[in-house]
């Protein structure tokens, strides 16, 4: 099941996340196995199959609370909708956790809840699911450090080296400037190297790669058609101009695994197409209004980065400018730039 998993999200990054996720579940069983007294474990042994399932149980029902992460009855069997009807947080007088109706909810209507603002390979390597193309809050798109290192060179690679172990995931996200992405760019720029050069040829690599996707084509085909009728910009419901698939699944049988896989690899070349597009506009190649709209605050966010001169840590300045502060006993959110 793992090998037909990792050919159906090849090429994308996530076909390598699965394996390595499998790999150390794998391993921490055996470790278990090997160091916890057969008494303990009781006299059925240490079922594989059970243990997978009580960690997958923990992945994919905690919460976060101010006593670090906990899981809630009932509440974890609420599901995630880009349109909760209801909203969970943790009350601090009560010092439990609480869920508000967000809005009328009829009798036998099913009670949804927000996991946050997620992409669809978040989304599948955390919980199992995807979100069809219109309900998707985020595209993103995820790599290892050494795929990063092995595009630069010199002092630069030798910096990044340095900075991030090989596994260390750089995770680039449409909706801003990641704190993974901005470490790494930082990195290459203490080296003496070029971060837009190194970000253009990993996004240039990865997009290849996903443009040379068979399953993913006609998905791409109907993108090109919806920025063709609309101008570059109009992607926003390009999944309407599908006409040899459709990610339902109802034009030709497709399995729900084939549709989870399309859906994340088209929102990680969604996330490359917009990191490249920043690129072309920053650099004057390609004007705004060409652009995928979605990534508008990316492309704004890149230009006021590029104001500070390189190898001044500018791009963890600009990540730190928008985290949270806490005043006292408020937490205040920063306006994004």
């Amino acid at each position: 099941e793992l090998e037909l998993l990792k050919s159906q999200l090849e090429p994308s990054g996530e076909a390598e996340h699965a394996r390595m996720m499998a790999g150390d579940a794998i391993a921490i069983h055996g470790i278990i196995s090997e160091g916890v007294s057969p008494d303990l474990l009781g006299p059925g042994g240490f079922d594989t199959g059970l243990f997978l399932q009580a960690r997958l149980c923990l992945l994919t029902r905690e919460f976060g609370t101010p006593h670090d992460s906990a899981l809630v009855p009932i509440v974890d069997f609420c599901n995630h909708s880009g349109r909760p009807n209801a909203h969970q947080t943790w009350d601090l007088l009560e010092d439990a956790m609480v869920v508000k109706a967000l809005r009328t909810i009829e009798a036998g209507e099913e009670i949804t809840i927000s996991y946050g603002t997620l992409s669809n390979p978040v989304l599948f390597r955390t919980y199992g699911f995807t979100l069809p193309e219109a309900e998707e809050a985020t595209w993103t798109c995820a790599s290892q450090a050494s795929e990063w290192q092995e595009l630069a060179s010199g002092a630069a690679a030798a910096r990044i080296g340095d900075d991030h172990p090989p596994l260390v995931e750089v995770q680039l996200d449409t909706a801003h400037i990641t704190e993974s992405l901005a470490k790494m760019l930082d990195s290459c720029e203490a080296g003496g190297g070029d971060s837009l050069a190194l970000l253009r040829a990993w996004c240039r690599r990865r997009a290849d790669a996903l443009e040379g996707d068979a399953a993913t084509r006609p998905m791409r085909e109907a993108l090109a058609r919806a920025r063709g009728a609309a101008g570059r910009s109009g992607c926003c419901e390009w999944w309407n101009n599908l006409s040899d698939v459709t990610s339902g699944g109802n034009k030709y049988e497709t399995s729900l695994e084939e549709i989870a896989a399309r859906r994340v690899k088209m929102s990680e070349y969604l996330c490359l197409l917009s990191h490249l597009e920043a690129l072309d506009v920053v650099e004057g190649s390609t004007p705004e209004e060409q652009c995928l709209a979605r990534a508008a605050q990316l492309r704004k966010a890149l230009s006021s980065v590029l104001a500070a001169p390189p190898g001044s840590g500018r791009f963890g300045v600009h990540v730190a400018s928008l985290r949270p502060m806490r005043i006292g006993a408020a937490v205040v959110s920063p306006v994004s730039a």
